[in-house]
């Protein structure tokens, strides 16, 4: 696409995983909540079932008509990133030009709203085969860590010590 701005928004992972009992089976009684450092040695199995459920969707076309600013969303795209051995989810905006910070507030809150009861709660409800189990990844939580960051702001949340540049 010419003439398009690409901006990134960063949110945590939470990771649960279900082991398999003495028999083999799962045992759903019995899970463990992990996040993003525990999901990234398992980047590529999740960025496979990821693509696999959105398979080629672009997510923009469900960004509500009464948003003022929807004329610059061309797509949206949902993906992970390893940062410094952790794993965050990404948010890929493509657009007609940047967004204001009213605008970008209200796309964020929609990342948001997509990545507890669309998207992310479709996705987090597929299983994704690990050696003794299986692992399920959510794009949201409901803790106060929680957090929907462009580039910069999650650049700055990182700080100095860990950079983007270990992407």
């Amino acid at each position: 696409m010419s003439n398009t701005v690409e901006m990134k928004y960063y949110c945590p992972l939470k990771v649960l995983v279900y082991e398999e009992n003495e028999y083999g089976d799962i045992d759903e009684s019995d899970s463990y909540e992990l996040d993003g450092r525990f999901a990234d040695s398992y980047e590529y199995e999740i960025r496979e079932r990821l693509t696999e459920y959105c398979d080629d969707l672009d997510m923009a076309e469900y960004f509500n008509a009464d948003h003022k600013n929807i004329h610059k969303l061309k797509e949206v795209k949902w993906d992970v990133e390893s940062v410094d051995g952790t794993l965050y989810g990404c948010i890929t905006a493509t657009l007609t030009d940047y967004f204001t910070d009213e605008e970008e507030e209200t796309f964020k809150d929609w990342v948001s709203g997509q990545n507890s009861d669309g998207l992310g709660e479709g996705f987090e409800q597929r299983a994704i085969e690990i050696s003794d189990g299986e692992m399920y990844v959510s794009f949201w939580h409901s803790g106060d860590d929680y957090f929907i960051d462009n580039e910069d702001e999650f650049s700055d949340r990182l700080g100095p010590d860990m950079g983007m540049g270990g992407m």
